[in-house]
């Protein structure tokens, strides 16, 4: 019995992933492989209408978009100088999933820069990105654009990413039971300029499969000083039922951020097993083979030792 019951968790144990990690141990995490990007065009953009008013919400159609992520945001001066332009704090990320027709809402909010003023929607992994022509009303009086953009400073950069999990766990005890995982995402951000820096948007998708798609709520990193590096701690969790592997991406989704540049985006792969089910279904083995073991030690006769079977015979 105690050899089956040895072989059972030995093939359990085969089956998961040599880097699986214990709910309440720090997650095993190796860098992912990068996902091919098929060199597409830029899909297609309409508005629902051209005119709104700030504060309201307007509806964006998105058609022919390759499948993946896609930032949609509001510019003045026409996003002639890019991200420096541009609401980005409602700025909306969303996922296409195909190429038909996917729709985003974004929140109608006064550019940083006066008019004339664009709907923009870009697609990070390629840099391609569509405008269009857009006139909130109710505007505060804005600056004009700056007639010759200063040095753009050295991008934000990805100085670190890593997963790890942070609770106790009493506090991720369903995990052991195929229960939603949660993990930390530590996420370090540099500014290598000599200038301050305006970081890009942050996207973050988890998922089973890769490239994953399910967006993670992040924070809006604001502005580093020169040289400064700030550290992000987001939730992230692996809805039920988990376990094995799971890919954790993440870029900064500036339209002028090259995503082939180091430290532009990070991919992350970790694993979560269910140990208690496996122990579970190892005891109720254990419980079944039991009342045979029981019978064939009833069955078995006893061998009776040498000097009782000579006693018997004098």
């Amino acid at each position: 019995m105690i050899a089956v019951v040895c072989a059972a968790v030995a093939a359990l144990w085969w089956n998961s992933d040599r880097t699986a990690s214990l709910p309440g141990a720090t997650v095993s995490v190796a860098p992912a492989p990068p996902t091919p990007v098929p060199e597409t065009a830029v899909g297609r953009m309409v508005l629902d209408r051209d005119t709104a008013p700030v504060g309201t919400r307007l509806t964006v159609w998105l058609t022919d978009w390759r499948p993946g992520t896609v930032m949609v945001r509001l510019c003045g001066n026409a996003a002639a100088r890019g991200s420096a332009d541009c609401a980005n704090a409602t700025a909306v990320t969303g996922y296409v999933r195909s190429p038909a027709p996917a729709a985003v809402v974004l929140a109608v909010a006064a550019p940083p820069v006066a008019c004339p003023c664009v709907v923009q929607a870009s697609d990070p992994a390629t840099t391609g990105r569509v405008t269009r022509s857009f006139t909130p009303t109710g505007l505060p009086d804005l600056p004009q654009a700056p007639a010759v953009a200063p040095a753009a400073p050295a991008a934000v950069e990805i100085a670190d990413a890593r997963l790890i999990d942070e609770r106790p766990w009493h506090e991720g005890w369903s995990a052991w039971f195929g229960g939603s995982a949660h993990r930390t995402l530590v996420l370090t951000l540099r500014n290598p300029g000599p200038a301050p820096a305006a970081a890009p948007p942050l996207s973050v998708v988890v998922g089973r499969d890769d490239p994953p798609t399910t967006l993670v709520a992040t924070p809006d990193v604001g502005t580093l000083a020169p040289g400064e590096q700030r550290t992000f701690h987001i939730d992230v969790t692996l809805g039920a039922p988990a376990y094995g592997t799971y890919h954790v991406r993440g870029q900064l989704a500036g339209p002028a951020t090259d995503q082939n540049a180091p430290g532009a985006s990070f991919a992350l792969r970790g694993t979560t097993t269910p140990w208690g089910l496996a122990a579970v279904a190892v005891l109720l083995l254990a419980w079944l083979l039991s009342p045979l073991v029981r019978r064939r030690r009833r069955t078995t006769p006893r061998k009776r030792r040498p000097d009782a079977a000579d006693a018997d015979a004098a």
